[in-house]
């Protein structure tokens, strides 16, 4: 998304918390509320992406889906269970009339698409998760070292992943694209500043 290519509106919704105030099961409930009523917008909303910090997350988010859509539209739901099936589903997206994507946030496991789409949610930032075995001993070694493991590996991989995100907007090419993001850190947090730093002038928040 760049001022070459078109402008993109984005939203807070001022309905709900920030996502991170919620527990998995209450967030998928929200991510689920936002996606229904884009779905039913079947003129304008063809294409939608949908990405996850968090597998589990998807996971649950996916349950709720489930019990809220007809089998019909149930079956435009895609979503990236591992790294072996990515070709597959770009495929899948890419040919399809009308779909939503999970998709996984991080850099590393993203799958990567040229498709129209009509909306990117964004559900959470997307950090690393903290707790697996090689983000500990990242920790441990950065702490026996005095270095600081959230400054000096999570906030810049976090913002790797979110230029990463933009950059699958700016390839979409749609020109009425949509932004949402359902975690207000994007603007409150005490890095909102490098944030922005890496979100592209075309885009514009609101709050709706």
């Amino acid at each position: 998304v760049d001022g070459r290519t078109q402008q993109v509106h984005g939203y807070y919704l001022k309905d709900y918390l920030s996502i991170d105030k919620y527990n998995e099961e209450e967030a998928a409930v929200v991510i689920s509320d936002v996606l229904e009523a884009l779905w039913t917008n079947k003129k304008s909303m063809r294409k939608i992406q949908v990405f996850f910090q968090s597998r589990s997350l998807m996971r649950i988010t996916h349950h709720e889906m489930k019990q809220r859509l007809t089998r019909a539209d149930f079956g435009h739901l895609i979503v990236q269970n591992n790294q072996r099936n990515l070709d597959r589903l770009a495929r899948q997206y890419e040919e399809s009339t009308r779909a939503i994507l999970f998709a996984v946030a991080s850099f590393q496991e993203g799958i990567h698409l040229n498709a129209e789409t009509d909306a990117f949610v964004l559900t959470r930032l997307p950090f690393s998760a903290p707790d697996t075995p090689d983000a500990l001993a990242k920790q441990d070694y950065l702490k026996s070292l005095g270095d600081n493991y959230f400054n000096d590996v999570a906030l810049p991989d976090m913002l790797m992943n979110l230029t990463q995100i933009f950059g699958r907007m700016a390839s979409s090419g749609s020109r009425q694209a949509i932004f949402i993001s359902l975690d207000k850190r994007l603007e409150t947090a005490a890095y909102a500043d490098q944030i922005a730093d890496v979100m592209p002038e075309a885009l514009t928040m609101q709050k709706i």
